[in-house]
């Protein structure tokens, strides 16, 4: 069964015209592709209850996709009229769902678009600027979105833009590229990447107000993930200069951190997920990449075995399985991953047909 994804192509384009409008013939300049999880890649987001959100390649833009029923059947919800060759970051809470648009040549302030329910249509509004080139670079802050624009946080309340905190003002030489934020919008991370050594995350426990470090301990840190987590209990990740990788974890909001394990991580993209203290990342194991699970938050690892190669995503459901999504010979795929017995199973998940040239076609019709 096929149906149209109703979005808002009218205000949308107004938006884009808008956006556009000042900008020359010649292209823009992109962001610098950070070192941890780059805005252009596939992307999967656990909704809760079956529902899922996907950043996917079709041709060579990026489109969005929703499911139900755990990717048994797909619909397409990509906003229409806005150029998405530049990625999408995206966001989902229970005050809905929030996606900016990557910059790419002549888009050169990044539209933020928002919705409680994508086939109703979207709300665009306009940053201000460039969304950074982290795939967690917006966020939810209570009802408020969030996003991190020329190096700097912003916040939108009561129709405009504010910004929270600079880059400049938490450390200087850091590069913001994610932020993360609990359900009450009171405390929040936001992390990013260095070249010469010195904090690459930061804690909020009064909305934005005020910030302090969060101490990579004795690791000479490269870059910060975004956290994952709920409640008091939080995962984050520190990639070191060495190549390591080591899950940061706390059960007390952030107040106290213990160092997990240091692991090889995979290069570009040191894709992971985590889920009630359970967590799976890829590793770099005798120069390919591995899947290793933790049961302890990173504690202790246990290897899985080889995986697919192209993978950019790693997301667990519970402690027998999960997804992971990638890109290969110019095509997304999809994989469900089954654990048993300390080896990993990755299956296809067979997606539509029309999902590989939607965007192409530029036809928002999903199925």
């Amino acid at each position: 069964m096929r149906r149209a994804a109703r979005l808002a192509p009218l205000i949308v384009s107004g938006l884009l015209v808008a956006t556009l409008s000042g900008c020359s013939s010649s292209s823009a300049s992109k962001p610098v592709a950070p070192p941890g999880l780059p805005l252009a890649t596939a992307r999967l987001v656990d909704a809760g209850g079956g529902k899922w959100f996907a950043v996917w390649p079709s041709g060579k833009v990026w489109i969005l996709l929703a499911t139900s029923d755990t990717w048994q059947h797909v619909t397409a919800i990509t906003p229409v009229a806005v150029p998405t060759d530049g990625g999408l970051a995206i966001a989902s809470s229970t005050d809905g769902l929030a996606a900016a648009v990557g910059t790419y040549d002549r888009l050169v302030d990044s539209p933020l678009l928002t919705t409680t329910a994508p086939d109703r249509g979207w709300t665009p509004t306009e940053l201000p600027g460039p969304v950074a080139a982290g795939r967690d670079a917006v966020a939810w802050s209570g009802p408020d979105p969030t996003a991190i624009v020329d190096n700097a946080l912003l916040r939108r309340t009561g129709g405009s833009w504010q910004r929270v905190v600079s880059a400049a003002k938490l450390s200087s030489g850091l590069t913001l590229e994610g932020i993360r934020w609990t359900q009450s919008g009171r405390i929040g991370w936001l992390t990013g990447h260095r070249s010469d050594g010195g904090p690459v995350a930061f804690q909020t426990e009064d909305g934005g107000v005020s910030w302090t470090e969060v101490p990579a301990g004795a690791t000479a840190a490269r870059a910060a993930l975004a956290p994952c987590g709920a409640g008091n209990s939080w995962l984050l990740p520190i990639l070191g200069d060495d190549g390591s990788e080591k899950l940061l974890r706390t059960t007390d909001g952030g107040r106290s951190w213990q160092p997990g394990a240091a692991i090889q991580s995979t290069r570009p993209v040191p894709a992971w997920g985590c889920q009630n203290g359970l967590a799976w990342t890829l590793a770099s194991v005798g120069g390919s990449a591995h899947l290793l699970t933790s049961t302890d938050a990173g504690a202790h690892w246990s290897d899985h075995g080889a995986v697919p190669a192209g993978l950019t995503d790693v997301q667990l459901v519970d402690a027998t399985g999960g997804f992971a999504a990638g890109k290969r010979a110019d095509r997304g795929v999809l994989y469900r991953i089954r654990l048993d017995a300390g080896s990993a199973t990755f299956d296809r998940q067979p997606l539509p047909a029309w999902v590989d040239t939607i965007g192409p076609n530029n036809t928002m019709n999903g199925s």
